[in-house]
């Protein structure tokens, strides 16, 4: 299974972008516009995405905890997907949908603001297929602000984007407690977070956080797990990953500078991790990114990857 960010997507699912806005990759919320063709996708987004269907008459299937789930979608249906779900997407037609990439923490934010500070840990439902209208038209609102850029355009998609997020949290998913029944508060999924993406290159072992949060390290590992729905060395390492992939964007930078200051023990070990989730080397990475740049700036053709 690979970890794809939203800018990525069509690296691995064919098809083509009908919007692609610019520097939306780091922000609470994202909007992609795609064709996909018939495909078959097994793929992690470190976000929870509202798919809606534009133009499609197709029967998807998904698979969601082991179980298989089939429905005809066609315009205006929705397909929902949580953060930390997995499996297997197929598709059986052409479809041309609106995506919409949504950070966990913008939606724990929403809830603990809808339910208060007690609870925030929100859960997004699996559904293959519902209908909700509200939730269609804001998600095509942001679609058209996001292509046409008029004045003030992202301030009103991040204004539509909130209005999306109160409606899921009020009507498509579950809030739960952080307190009592487990899992970090708002303040110590800050603390434990910050300190995580500050000190890459440190000590992030179980007991070196269990020991930031003065807890032992079975309890640590329980209470990380219902707050952040991973094992706490995922977390680590998906860190670890997005960091060197955003250094790896500046190409005066060695690989091998790149694995330290992630924190990886070296450039192998970047190597073997990075195309374990990602399905490619560092090198290709970087040469992929070279030859977009080339193909889009001056029309060149497409070149193949370095291996």
């Amino acid at each position: 299974m690979l970890t794809v960010r939203p800018s990525e997507m069509l690296q691995h699912v064919p098809g083509r972008t009908w919007l692609d806005p610019i520097d939306q990759d780091g922000d609470d919320m994202s909007v992609r516009g795609f064709n996909f063709t018939p495909s078959t996708a097994n793929i992690w987004t470190a976000s929870h995405v509202v798919i809606v269907y534009r133009q499609a008459h197709a029967t998807m299937k998904r698979s969601i905890d082991g179980h298989l789930h089939s429905s005809p979608v066609g315009a205006g249906d929705i397909s929902l997907k949580n953060v930390a779900s997995t499996g297997q997407w197929s598709w059986s037609e052409a479809i041309d949908v609106v995506h919409i990439y949504i950070q966990p923490a913008m939606l724990d934010r929403v809830a603990a603001e809808i339910h208060g500070p007690g609870y925030g840990s929100f859960r997004l439902n699996d559904c293959v297929r519902i209908r909700d209208p509200g939730i269609a038209q804001l998600a095509n609102a942001m679609a058209d602000e996001a292509a046409f850029q008029r004045p003030g355009a992202r301030l009103m998609t991040r204004s539509l984007g909130l209005q999306l997020a109160v409606q899921l949290v009020r009507s498509h998913g579950e809030v739960r407690s952080r307190l009592g029944e487990g899992g970090f508060d708002a303040a110590q999924c800050r603390r434990v977070s910050e300190h995580i993406a500050g000190h890459l290159g440190d000590d992030l072992s179980l007991a070196a956080l269990a020991g930031l949060m003065g807890l032992s390290v079975d309890h640590f590992s329980r209470q990380f797990r219902a707050a952040f729905d991973c094992a706490p060395h995922r977390y680590v390492l998906r860190a670890r990953l997005a960091t060197a992939r955003e250094l790896m964007r500046d190409p005066t930078r060695t690989l091998a500078d790149v694995a330290v200051e992630a924190g990886f023990a070296d450039q192998s070990h970047l190597h073997r991790w990075f195309k374990r989730e990602f399905g490619l080397t560092p090198g290709a990475w970087r040469a992929q990114r070279r030859c977009a740049a080339r193909t889009a700036s001056a029309a060149e053709p497409a070149c193949s990857a370095a291996t």
